[in-house]
């Protein structure tokens, strides 16, 4: 299955490792897609890394390399040579605390859940929304399904209080250009 935001194809698993999906991403444009920074590490494989693109029951794999990282927001934008499906929508609103927001990966299987924003800060944005490992990079987006911030981080032990941190656009949003 796709997942259509407004349009948009949300993706993706980013890179193997052993055998294992390290992460999330979106696509931005048709040759560009966002993820957390932190998988450059997890898995890169001699400069490159391989995106997995589902389509229904077929699965279409890519070569993409690192065109940008800002660190500091732990956000890196990856160049696919090949045409990329139809890309997501940014948003330019502020996050406001109570604000519902979900995420969407495709981590082994495509999981959305969603919640509310209980923290904003200028950095990071708080959310009671339950994650699992491989969430990293996927998209937090709002209800007109306008992606605005890059999960990072989150709990996801079943006995806990379950959250997720994002990075808000305003923190990446030179990837954009």
């Amino acid at each position: 299955m796709i997942f259509f935001i407004l349009g948009a194809v949300l993706i993706l698993g980013i890179c193997k490792e052993g055998g294992q999906v390290a992460g999330s991403g979106f696509v931005i444009n048709n040759h560009h897609i966002i993820t957390a920074g932190h998988l450059l590490t997890a898995c890169e494989t001699g400069g490159e890394f391989i995106v997995t693109v589902r389509d229904g029951k077929d699965s279409h794999m890519y070569s993409a390399t690192v065109a940008e990282i800002v660190e500091e927001a732990d956000a890196m934008k990856l160049y696919v040579e090949e045409k990329l499906p139809p890309s997501v929508v940014v948003s330019k609103d502020l996050v406001l605390v109570g604000q519902e927001v979900c995420s969407i990966s495709g981590y082994s299987v495509w999981l959305k859940k969603c919640g509310y924003v209980s923290i904003v800060e200028s950095d990071v944005i708080l959310a009671g929304i339950p994650v699992v490992p491989g969430n990293s990079g996927s998209p937090l987006y709002n209800y007109k399904g306008e992606v605005v911030g890059i999960v990072v981080a989150g709990n996801w032990n079943l006995t806990k209080e379950k959250y997720v941190l994002a990075v808000p656009v305003s923190e990446w949003k030179a990837l954009l250009d």
